[in-house]
């Protein structure tokens, strides 16, 4: 069954509102402790990327960052699109499974550029390719970002706990 929102006859009772809200509260939990660990090395191998390999400077870092910012501007049409067109009979599940995958794809093609450029003993990495698939990162990022808000309004509106999963949310790095 697809989770695209369905008439009931009846509203859900308070038994299924609080399975409901214990699923998405795990689920909130373990984003925030996941992400935190993997942006944490990410970071750190971004900034080796970006000063050690590509011999950035702030200004370029800071136009780089500009440019890996392109996913962000286009967010609301991401939602619109999630929810207009189903993948896979869902609206939701997929396109964050979707997210998950390409940013995984794109960070083990950042690896595997290091890899290259480590036994090839290239004199530096080609940015073009570093930013193709930091932009697909971020797109990733973004479009898991969008799904992750759309499950916590839909169901923090409807059990009357959207201030709770919104405070939790606030823990979640941008």
């Amino acid at each position: 069954m697809a989770d695209a929102t369905v008439m009931e006859d009846h509203p859900p009772s308070e038994q299924e509102n609080k399975r409901d809200f214990i699923r998405v509260l795990v689920f909130v939990v373990l984003t925030i402790g996941i992400g935190a660990i993997i942006n944490a090395v990410f970071g750190l191998k971004t900034n080796y990327l970006y000063k050690g390999e590509l011999h950035l400077n702030t200004s370029d870092v800071g136009t780089l960052n500009l440019i890996l910012g392109i996913p962000c501007y286009v967010q609301p049409f991401i939602g619109a699109w999630t929810d207009v067109f189903a993948v896979f009979g869902y609206h939701r599940r997929s396109y964050y499974l979707a997210g998950k995958l390409a940013g995984a794809a794109a960070m083990l093609g950042l690896a595997a550029t290091e890899r290259f450029h480590n036994l090839m003993t290239v004199q530096q990495h080609h940015y073009a390719i570093v930013v193709c698939l930091m932009l697909f990162i971020a797109a990733g990022g973004i479009l898991r970002t969008v799904i992750f808000n759309a499950i916590v309004v839909a169901l923090g509106n409807r059990t009357g706990r959207f201030g709770q999963l919104q405070a939790l949310m606030s823990l979640i790095p941008i």
